[in-house]
């Protein structure tokens, strides 16, 4: 089964209608995980999809566990500031896209008897406790058309589901932050809508890396067929990293002190564009600067080594779904085989050197590093956000695309 790539039918959309006479903003655009909150605004008066601010606020410790906010008055005040800093403090009310993190959401195709979009919404509660880990009384939830499999006997849909709990935190947070939510929209979606053009037909598999977790969503024949994530993100690669090279004793100094939570979030300009940290010293952190700027090519074997054994989880995760089923019916026995014919990287560890090779000669296949503003032709050089970021951006810049779509739509359908 597969989902139609198009925007979400749209997911919780009724959050906020407009009226015919009633003159609708363009959302910015707000994206959230255990880490860090991001904001992005595009630029008006050109039909590209540009950026024309964006801040990283970054998250204090258990803010956000799990997909899950848990402190709300420390979330509401970062996000105040992450718009006081694109310059959408002032206002009394900002109308948003918010990506929902990817463990808050349920995604899940499903291929039906011929029905109306009536009818799916007559069913649609009953459809989520068959087929979502919620009750109907616990889930909110949305779905839209999918055509992958083209014929008048079944339709397919794409489901996608929040806990009604949660959805009520962020939408009462987002109010105390004067935020007005146009619509929820799950990071799978965002992502692939940022990465991958609406006419691409070939099967591929996005592996996009954060912090916390590295998400792996499959695309085919303008569809997107599945999610899923790995607790492998970076932060537990970098631990990795660090432990097998401390255990080695030609590298590690007996005064080096080794601080179990650190984390390099690779080479990046900071958000106010002063640049990559850099660290002096031969300690843990220095080594990781290292390894984040040359990548693999490294010529320090001992270093190499250690950042192809981090990732050996993520590759045997990527040959695990680059080859996938498709069930046309749940009554159908017959299964369409597919096999990924490219892989696209994002998140932090996409623009490390030489890693698009290295995992390529792994699993045989061609890996591109990914370009989150093909939508506006081939080119990758944006004024104001360079690649690295734009990849760490990617569930922000996908939102912005909706948003662009939600305001161009027309208010009467």
């Amino acid at each position: 089964m597969g989902v139609k790539f198009n925007y979400m039918h749209n997911f919780l959309q009724k959050i906020r209608d407009f009226s015919v006479f009633e003159l609708r903003p363009e959302p910015i655009s707000i994206s959230f995980n255990d880490s860090s909150l991001r904001f992005l605004t595009l630029k008006k008066k050109t039909s590209s999809i540009l950026p024309e601010a964006y801040w990283r606020e970054a998250l204090p410790k258990n803010t956000v566990v799990g997909g899950e906010i848990k402190e709300a008055k420390t979330f509401t005040e970062c996000l105040k500031n992450g718009l006081r800093k694109i310059n959408a403090g002032n206002k009394k009310g900002v109308y948003a896209v918010v990506v929902l993190p990817e463990n808050a959401t349920f995604l899940k195709p499903l291929s039906l008897p011929k029905m109306s979009g009536e009818e799916i919404d007559a069913s649609l509660a009953t459809l989520v406790e068959q087929n979502i880990p919620l009750s109907k009384e616990e889930a909110e939830a949305d779905w839209q058309f999918s055509d992958f499999n083209k014929n008048d006997q079944q339709t397919d849909i794409l489901v996608a589901a929040s806990s009604k709990t949660s959805v009520e935190r962020i939408l009462e947070i987002m109010n105390e932050a004067s935020i007005i939510p146009v619509a929820l929209d799950p990071a799978p979606l965002s992502i692939a809508r940022a990465l991958i053009n609406k006419t691409e037909k070939k099967p591929q598999l996005i592996v996009h890396f954060n912090h916390d977790k590295t998400i792996f969503v499959l695309h085919d024949d303008n569809s997107i067929d599945l999610s899923m994530s790995s607790l492998s993100g970076v932060d537990f690669m970098q631990k990795k990293i660090v432990a097998e090279l401390r255990a080695d004793p030609s590298i590690r100094t007996s005064s080096e002190q080794f601080d179990p939570e650190l984390t390099v979030e690779g080479p990046q300009p900071s958000s106010s564009g002063q640049g990559p940290s850099t660290r002096s010293g031969q300690g843990p952190a220095a080594m990781l600067d290292s390894i984040n700027t040359k990548g693999f090519f490294n010529d320090n074997i001992k270093e190499k080594r250690a950042l192809e054994n981090s990732l050996a989880d993520i590759i045997d995760q990527i040959n695990k779904f680059k080859s996938f089923e498709h069930s046309p019916s749940e009554k159908d026995d017959i299964k369409k085989h597919c096999v990924c014919q490219e892989i696209i990287l994002s998140g932090y560890l996409a623009p490390l050197p030489g890693i698009d090779d290295f995992i390529s000669q792994k699993i045989n296949l061609p890996v591109i590093v990914g370009n989150p503003w093909q939508q506006n032709g081939k080119f990758n050089v944006i004024p104001k956000m360079d690649l690295a970021q734009s990849l760490q951006f990617c569930a922000t810049i996908g939102g912005a695309i909706y948003a662009r779509h939600w305001l161009s739509s027309p208010v009467l359908k």
